[in-house]
C-alpha cells in the first residue's frame, strides 16, 4: 500500500470522526481506532459518538452538514477510492449514537 493512500484514508476517517464528536456533549465524546493485518489485509475499523439527528443523507449517501456544503463533504468518497483501489470493502453504520466506518482493504503485491 502506497504511503500517501495510507495518510489520506486515516486523515479522512480521523478528521470525520473528530467532526462528529463535536457534535456531542464533551463527556460522550468518544473514538476507537482499530488497525489490524492479517496475510494480505489490513482491516480498520474507526468508531465515533455522534448526534445522529445531525446526520444527513440523501440518495443513500452521509452529506457534509457543513455551511457551504458543497465544498465539503468528500471524506467518504476519498475513503471509498482507496477501498475501492484496494480490491477493498467500506461498510458505514450508524447505530445506538456511533457512526463506525470499517474497511478491508488487500494489500497483494499483485493489487495495482
Amino acid at each position: 500500500m502506497e504511503d500517501i493512500d495510507l495518510c489520506r484514508m486515516l486523515t479522512n476517517i480521523l478528521e470525520n470522526a473528530v467532526e462528529g464528536c463535536q457534535k456531542v456533549s464533551e463527556g460522550q465524546r468518544v473514538i476507537r481506532l482499530n488497525l489490524h493485518s492479517k496475510g494480505n489485509f489490513l482491516f480498520i475499523k474507526c468508531e465515533n459518538s455522534c448526534n445522529e439527528d445531525n446526520l444527513r443523507i440523501t440518495n443513500g449517501k452521509y452529506k457534509s452538514s457543513k455551511k457551504n456544503s458543497d465544498r465539503h463533504g468528500y471524506g467518504l468518497k476519498i475513503i471509498n477510492g482507496i477501498a475501492e483501489k484496494y480490491n477493498g470493502i467500506l461498510n458505514v453504520q450508524v447505530r445506538g449514537g456511533f457512526f463506525a466506518v470499517t474497511t478491508t482493504l488487500c494489500l497483494d503485491e499483485n493489487n495495482e
